[in-house]
Order: C-alpha cells, then structure tokens, then sequence
C-alpha cells in the first residue's frame, strides 16, 4: 500500500512540474480540435478590415488573444466554446470581436482565431477560458512582442 501511494505522488509531481502552460506550450483539444495559443496583448486600440476598435472606459483595454488550430477555418464551430477571459478579481469579458484567419504564420500555413476582449487595463493575470478548459496568459502577457 505504502509503495503504491509512494509512486502516484511521484506521478503526480512530474506531471505538476515542469510540463509547460497547456494551451500555450502545447496545445489543448476542443472537439477534436487542437488549440494552441500563440499571441496575448493589452492593448490601447485593435484595427481590422479598415475598422478601429477601442475601450469605452478610460481605465479600460483591449485584451487581444490570437490561437492557431490545426483544423479548416469553416470546418471549426466555435458558438458553444463558451469563450471568455477571468481576470484577478474574478471578473469575466466575452469576446467582443471574433476574427478567424488563414495565412502565414511562422512561415507556415495555418489557421488562427483571434479574440478582443474589452478589460481593466490593470486587472491581470487573466485567464482564456474555452468551453471548460483554461489557459492562462501570463506568460504571452509578459513577454515581448512582434505582433499586434
């Protein structure tokens, strides 16, 4: 009994450590569809097809949050992924704006879900949340970007 419990906290604890944020080091899976998470930004203004997009309140950001998948943009149905953004403080955004794309990405062809949540600009760390499974953006947050 001793040796049994012995090896599931050793499975437990590798599993806990070191595996990389899922969603973001490796991709989650939503109805058959892999997800990975490639790009967060706070940002001031969002611009796309020629329309600007910007907070209404002035303590008030854009969170913006881009995804490649590995399926057909027309092949994926994202109304009943239930997408939304935690923050800190407990407080949720649904995405205002949902783009889905298919271009060049890492010089690879691929296909990308963008979403623009409106949020307080200082209310991080925030959590993506798709359908039941979360993805935590601190670290795409905090690191420097080339995209926007």
């Amino acid at each position: 009994m001793r040796r049994n419990l012995l090896i599931l906290t050793l499975v437990l604890g590798v599993a806990g450590c070191g595996g990389g944020a899922a969603g973001v080091d490796a991709p989650i899976i939503i109805d058959d569809v892999a997800v990975q998470v490639v790009f967060a930004q706070i940002q001031d203004s969002f611009s796309t097809g020629g329309a600007e997009y910007s907070p209404r309140d002035s303590d008030g950001a854009l969170l913006v949050v881009r995804a490649t998948i590995d399926s057909p943009i027309d092949a994926v149905d994202t109304d009943d992924w239930n997408i939304r953004v935690e923050d800190s403080g407990g407080g949720t955004s649904n995405a205002d704006l949902r783009i889905a794309q298919s271009g060049v990405i890492d010089g690879e062809e691929k296909n990308s879900l963008t979403w623009v949540f409106a949020v307080t600009r200082d209310a991080d760390p925030f959590t993506l949340w798709l359908r039941d499974q979360s993805v935590e953006l601190a670290a795409l947050l905090s690191a420097p970007s080339e995209d926007g």
